[in-house]
């Protein structure tokens, strides 16, 4: 699957809650991420543990 193909069982309209994780003015582009709301268990655990 390439960087431009985008899988997803979301739908038109469907309000999200998402981080903005860069903005490409010169493309007139935004990505934004889903995932990163979330904390993983290594990052967790790597902070309890320091």
């Amino acid at each position: 699957m390439s960087a431009d193909q985008v899988v997803s069982t979301y739908s038109k309209g469907q309000e999200l809650d998402v981080v903005i994780l860069n903005i490409d003015a010169e493309k007139e582009r935004i990505s934004l991420g889903i995932k990163q709301l979330t904390s993983d268990n290594f990052s967790q655990y790597a902070t309890a543990n320091l």
